[in-house]
Parts: C-alpha cells; sequence; structure tokens
C-alpha cells in the first residue's frame, strides 16, 4: 500500500505576509505537492497588506494529517511565532512534525537571538534550525525530497 501524500502547511495569522505565503503555495501545488493554510486564529485573517486569505485547516484539523507533514512554512517574522507558542496545540504540532523529519522553513532575516529562542521551546539544536533559513535552496531541495519520495 503506497504511503498518504506528503502534506505541506504554511502557517497564517494576522499580519503573515500574503506574498510569501501565496507563492509558497503556488509553486509547491505546481510541483503537485499538497500544501494547506493552517490558520493560527480562526477563519478570517488579514495579512500584512489587507488581504484577507481563508484558512484550509485549524490547528485541531491539522493534528489529524500530523504524520503525513514534510514542511512547515512561516510566511511571518519568526517572533511573531514565539508569542504563538504560548498555544499548546501549536507547540505540540510542531513538536510532532518535527519528531516526524518535517522541515521548518523560516524567514531568511531570522534574527539570530530570535532562532536561539525558537530551538530553546522546541527543544532542538539552533544549527538543525539555521538551515531552515535558506528560503531558496530549501524550497528547491524540499519539492526534490517531496517528488522523489512520492515516485518510491
Amino acid at each position: 500500500m503506497k504511503p498518504p501524500p506528503p502534506l505541506v502547511l504554511v502557517l497564517w495569522c494576522h499580519f503573515s505576509d500574503e506574498l510569501v505565503a501565496t507563492a509558497y503555495i503556488v509553486k509547491l501545488r505546481e510541483q503537485g505537492i499538497q500544501v494547506k493554510l493552517l490558520g493560527l486564529e480562526g477563519r478570517r485573517l488579514r495579512g500584512a497588506h489587507g488581504l484577507t486569505l481563508l484558512p484550509d485547516f485549524t490547528l485541531d484539523q491539522a493534528w489529524q494529517r500530523v504524520t503525513m507533514v514534510r514542511a512547515i512554512i512561516l510566511p511571518f517574522e519568526t517572533a511573531r511565532l514565539l508569542h504563538y507558542l504560548n498555544d499548546p496545540r501549536l507547540f505540540n504540532l510542531l513538536q510532532q512534525t518535527l519528531d516526524h523529519g518535517a522541515t521548518l522553513l523560516l524567514k531568511r532575516n531570522t534574527a539570530c537571538e530570535v532562532l536561539a529562542q525558537l530551538a530553546e521551546r522546541l527543544e532542538r539544536d539552533v544549527g538543525s534550525l539555521q538551515k531552515a533559513c535558506e528560503e531558496n535552496d530549501q524550497l528547491s531541495s524540499l519539492i526534490f525530497q517531496i517528488q522523489k519520495e512520492n515516485l518510491l
């Protein structure tokens, strides 16, 4: 039996970067990769430039697919994520997906101190999270890895 198709989650909250979120969603979907927008604050969320995107999933719904997640993309400042980690559902979702081998794609300009705080909160070493800061290279290798997985 073929394993379930891999899934990429794009986290979405108020003041997320709409351009980054939609660019990732479009690029990955063009490659045939399943991508879902995960709302962190309900269903109607306005981005940094006023565009409202309607999430596909809530945090509670994402739990049903935690083992399928291959990557989580953060289209907002990583410092904002530290605030959301106070929600145990998100914290546990990130822990579980990372434990299952998911990649975390962060904004390139993530400050070292924020990255260190994030690594500490998620009980990861900074080096493993720092690799995720190379957005374009990381996205290309992620697409390649997911396509390769699907072919096996």
